[in-house]
């Protein structure tokens, strides 16, 4: 059955036959020359396909404004990821943002009234900006000046509230993009190479990535998006790091979720409810908890304050094994730290009790050691409770090169230099190792921790002055060099039984310098290893 024309189509339709008129009244000649076939065939697809975007007019147009309240219509860039949602965020003490509601690919409306604006002063003006995905200054609009204060300041945009008026407005670019009519660098040429081999024990390789370890609200609505993000890019698990803090009371350490001071889930209910998103879209999720990032001085503590100490580690522990296992986790792991490690009984018993309550693969986190590659810390012989685990884990941000411009060669050098010194793990329990990444989309990421700290290079949440004035660059190429000599290195190592990047967010941020690899060159090259390590499943 033939469609229906629309509107559009009829117009075009019109403006061709027009055009095939004038066409069919020149001489032989001209036709072929202007090639008639091939005009009739355009006016035959624009029949049936009508649009070739969305040229809707706007409902926002022609629905009627609800008494007492204001519309605001925003148009935003073209180089809007599709999956982000857009808010309103009015200057008000609650902070409350307001969901706005699409009406064409690049358009979205939203209708307020006066309690909800609370215009300030006399003049009933309104102060707000719009924001990606409802996380505030971090994914908001860029407006001069770019700072989270620009409310207070009395800069950003304003309006005078009038029920029943419309105000529009133009995005001409996020925070961290790139402007609204530039494309999105999101490929590499870089491609895997060599061949993968199969893992230890036909263990099936992990590939996923560790989700940012701050909780916000705004989260929440991006867990399946990001789920399902994830899956399309191929990856088989994802990590999740939830943080809580040491304190002390009486003089005695102890462990809680300090959440209104710090980024921690808030409940358990929400973490769980992050992580039945990640198993829904078919991911195996890892969890890694993690005590942070209170001060706790452990030099010249009596015998009753370590007793206290491993008292509450060991409940933290087997409070998220608990969680783990009733939420179906996969694997679980802690890191012990290096003024801890002398403690090996005390070790042995903790990851014996964490198994006591979960059925799945339970593991330790170990760090490489200052800047030589090669190192760990603890090291093999300070760990000696490794038969009660199942794997070892390693997180890496040594430098792989020291060079301006290394090789890819040099830079997969590197990349085995660090690997083989956290294979005498391997070597010694015969237990498999994960990796983990910790390199910025900077340039010359490479030198590692030689050349930054996590807490130096700006983050989505930082102005974008801050890149400006510093000693970084953005390189998300130099970020995805360094993620392939690692990918390189690990297919020729059977006992590395996975790989991730710390830090991955749950939408994307162009052109922030922070560790996140989505949306970047280095996903996509992730992707195309993805596709190897999946073929050989």
């Amino acid at each position: 059955m033939r469609p229906r024309l629309t509107i559009w189509s009829r117009n075009i339709l019109a403006r061709l036959g027009s055009w095939r008129d004038k066409l069919l009244a020149m001489p032989r000649w001209h036709k072929v020359s202007l090639g008639l076939v091939s005009v009739t065939s355009i006016v035959l697809l624009l029949a049936w396909w009508g649009p070739l975007s969305d040229q809707k007019s706007d409902q926002t147009d022609t629905q009627k404004i609800p008494a007492g309240h204001m519309r605001f219509v925003v148009r935003i860039p073209v180089n809007t990821p599709p999956e982000d949602s857009i808010y309103i965020h009015p200057q008000t003490a609650t902070k409350e943002q307001y969901k706005m509601q699409r009406q064409s690919d690049f358009a979205y409306s939203v209708d307020l009234n006066e309690q909800q604006l609370l215009p300030t002063g006399p003049d009933g003006t309104v102060r707000y900006r719009y924001v990606r995905n409802g996380n505030d200054f971090r994914t908001a609009e860029y407006l001069e000046l770019d700072t989270d204060d620009y409310f207070w300041t009395q800069r950003g945009r304003k309006v005078q509230f009038a029920a029943g008026q419309t105000q529009t407005d133009t995005i001409m670019r996020w925070r961290w993009f790139p402007p609204g009519n530039e494309p999105l660098v999101k490929t590499t040429q870089l491609a895997p190479s060599g061949q993968f081999l199969p893992r230890v024990k036909d263990i099936a390789f992990r590939s996923g990535q560790i989700i940012e370890d701050f909780y916000t609200p705004a989260f929440d609505s991006a867990f399946t998006s990001t789920a399902q993000h994830l899956k399309k890019m191929g990856y088989s698990g994802v990590e999740i790091d939830p943080p809580w803090q040491w304190t002390e009371e009486n003089g005695l350490p102890k462990v809680k979720n300090l959440f209104d001071d710090n980024p921690n889930y808030p409940s358990d209910a929400k973490l769980i409810e992050e992580i039945k998103a990640y198993k829904q879209a078919g991911l195996k999720v890892t969890l890694g908890p993690q005590l942070c990032c209170t001060q706790l001085n452990t030099e010249n503590r009596s015998a009753d304050w370590w007793n206290q100490y491993f008292a509450e580690t060991t409940d933290f522990l087997v409070h998220f094994a608990k969680l783990a296992e009733s939420s179906d986790v996969d694997s679980l792991h802690y890191a012990v730290g290096s003024w801890e490690a002398q403690h090996a009984s005390r070790w042995r018993q903790v990851f014996q009790t964490i198994k006591q309550h979960f059925s799945g693969e339970v593991g330790q986190m170990v760090w490489n050691s200052g800047s030589t590659p090669g190192f760990i810390i603890p090291d093999e012989n300070t760990i000696t409770w490794g038969e009660v685990l199942d794997y070892f884990y390693i997180a890496i941000d040594t430098p792989i090169s020291t060079k301006d411009e290394p090789t890819d060669d040099e830079l997969k050098a590197g990349a085995d230099t660090m690997l083989d010194g956290a294979k005498k793990l391997y070597d010694k329990y015969q237990k498999p190792v994960f990796v983990r990444t910790t390199y910025f989309k900077v340039k010359q990421t490479w030198r590692g921790n030689s050349f930054y700290n996590i807490a130096s290079v700006p983050w989505y949440g930082s102005e974008e002055k801050e890149l400006a004035n510093s000693q970084y660059q953005f390189g998300s190429h130099d970020q995805a060099r360094v993620v392939n000599a690692f990918w390189r290195s690990i297919a020729e190592r059977s006992w590395v039984i996975g790989y991730a990047q710390f830090g991955y967010s749950h939408w994307e941020n162009p052109l922030a310098p922070d560790l996140s690899v989505r949306g970047q060159p280095a996903e996509d090259l992730w992707r195309k290893w993805n596709a190897v390590v999946n073929q050989n499943r």
